[in-house]
């Protein structure tokens, strides 16, 4: 059975997944981007909820490293000071993104991904 950590992280990445999309779309315009996310992110979640492993790592380093490059190249400072809507989004995005990402890893969730697959 599926721990609820897991459960919850992978909520946590739907939601921030949906409220990046939207941000993409509304303040920056990019629909293309925004789709490229959606797929790939997506299928990030997807396969990190079916429980492999290595989606895990990878949903955690695309998300760690994604928050780093936006902040170092100015992006994540300017949604914040975009105002409303924006500015909100922005910081539950990246509240949800890190306590997924936090969520993966508590004793729970490192249990479940280790178990053998006949266990599963």
């Amino acid at each position: 059975m599926t721990p609820k950590s897991v459960i919850l992280a992978v909520l946590c990445f739907g939601i921030s997944l949906v409220i990046g999309v939207a941000i993409l779309l509304y303040a920056w315009r990019e629909p293309m981007l925004a789709l490229l996310c959606l797929l790939f992110v997506g299928l990030l979640i997807a396969l990190t909820a079916q429980r492999h492993n290595w989606a895990r790592w990878t949903l955690t380093v695309v998300t760690l490293a994604s928050l780093i490059v936006n902040w170092v190249l100015g992006f994540l400072p300017f949604q914040l000071t975009y105002g409303g809507l924006i500015s909100a989004g922005t910081v539950m995005q990246v509240g949800l993104e890190l306590a997924g990402c936090v969520l993966l890893y508590v004793a729970a969730s490192r249990q479940w991904y280790a178990l053998p697959a006949e266990k599963r």
